[in-house]
């Protein structure tokens, strides 16, 4: 039985004579059980969980089960006193495993399987074999699109793994190129010239050569109730004393569409009511349009469908996967980009609604730093 003992006390700075004396043992019998070479009894093991503020099933384990020193993609200051999400996804990295947290605040994670609980900041308790968290390839983006695709690959190829993690878009292209993911999902638009994705991929990773590769296109506009309660007919109606609007997080491409919006109608941030209201994901946007905690929101018309809102479009935008050129030509990669491009893939994402597939699959550029971008199709 292997245990996290003397890790969790070190870092709340305890002492092996105080902790041991706060459980009823010995500094020996506390030692012995550090080491391994004794197993707690179970009132032991409860005491012990209670005093280092964690479950018992975090603080020991079977040997089968082990412990993966990780890079943590949150917070690593030792000021920082933010709880961990408990449950973790882990993939490896360039040799390095790096460690995610599965969010409770989003419902679609409850149903999620979690590769490993943390321990502290550093270390977490793997829950599957490694060799298969090594076939685990992550992408990082807001667009639903992504859980389709990765169901996809895994009925198409059991052996390898997709995890699919929801972050806006530049965090999504922040964590391919601090190498904590593999690939990143954007809808980004440069206003000087219009141009999607490329010029931002370029800025973030300038001796990082990646590989653009389109998924979809899609329309983002104006989610409203269904029939248009308050008669909501542009970005304009959005300085209304009675319109109240749900935003997203700094980062989304739907916030920097709606600042567009805003600066092209001449509208300050604080002349709309509830700019400030954020919602995490495409789908807690819509809820909560559908559900009226707010009147309006920026979003697609995919969403507005799932949830029976009225959309008023604004403009076509392309969503288009991002990841290193050195890792397109590995067998999985390819596997997955086979997948992108695939008719059953095409077809399914038809079948959803609102997404353009004529681009699907295809590659839009390959960015190799500085200025020098190979674009495969005209803008």
């Amino acid at each position: 039985m292997g245990n996290a003992i003397r890790k969790l006390r070190q870092a709340r700075g305890l002492q092996q004579q105080s902790l041991a004396l706060s459980v009823g043992l010995s500094r020996q019998a506390l030692a012995s059980l550090e080491t391994g070479q004794s197993v707690p009894s179970t009132k032991v093991a409860l005491l012990l969980a209670r005093q280092l503020g964690v479950r018992v099933e975090e603080l020991f384990w079977l040997d089968d089960e082990p412990i993966v020193e990780v890079q943590n993609s949150e917070s690593v200051d030792p000021s920082d006193t933010t709880p961990l999400e408990p449950r973790r996804l882990l993939v490896e990295i360039d040799g390095r495993w790096v460690s995610h947290p599965i969010h409770r605040n989003q419902p679609s994670n409850l149903s999620r399987s979690a590769d490993g609980l943390s321990l502290d900041r550093n270390h977490v308790r793997s829950l599957v074999e490694r060799d298969r968290l090594r076939e685990t390839v992550l992408v990082v983006g807001c667009d639903p699109a992504l859980g389709v695709l990765s169901d996809r690959i895994r009925q198409r190829f059991p052996a390898l793994r997709m995890s699919w993690l929801h972050a806006t878009s530049h965090r999504a292209l922040s964590l391919v190129v601090a190498r904590q993911a593999h690939m990143a999902g954007l809808h980004l638009r440069e206003p000087q010239n219009g141009e999607f994705n490329v010029p931002f991929v370029r800025r973030a990773s300038p001796s990082l050569p990646m590989l653009v590769v389109n998924l979809a296109r899609w329309e983002e506009g104006l989610l409203v109730a269904r029939g248009n309660p308050k008669h909501i007919m542009g970005v304009a109606c959005l300085a209304r004393p009675d319109v109240r609007l749900i935003n997203r997080p700094a980062g989304a491409g739907a916030r920097e569409l709606l600042e567009r919006e805003l600066v092209a109608a001449e509208l300050l941030p604080e002349q709309v009511a509830g700019f400030e209201l954020e919602a995490a994901s495409h789908e807690e946007l819509a809820r909560s349009v559908a559900w009226g905690r707010a009147d309006v929101g920026i979003g697609t018309r995919t969403m507005a469908l799932a949830f029976d809102l009225d959309f008023l479009p604004l403009v076509e935008e392309r969503f288009d996967l991002v990841l290193p050129l050195r890792l397109a030509e590995e067998p999985r990669f390819e596997r997955i980009l086979d997948t992108l491009d695939s008719r059953v893939f095409r077809d399914e994402l038809v079948s959803i609604g609102g997404y353009d597939t004529s681009e699907t699959g295809h590659v839009m550029a390959e960015v190799r730093g500085g200025a020098q971008a190979t674009e495969a199709i005209t803008q």
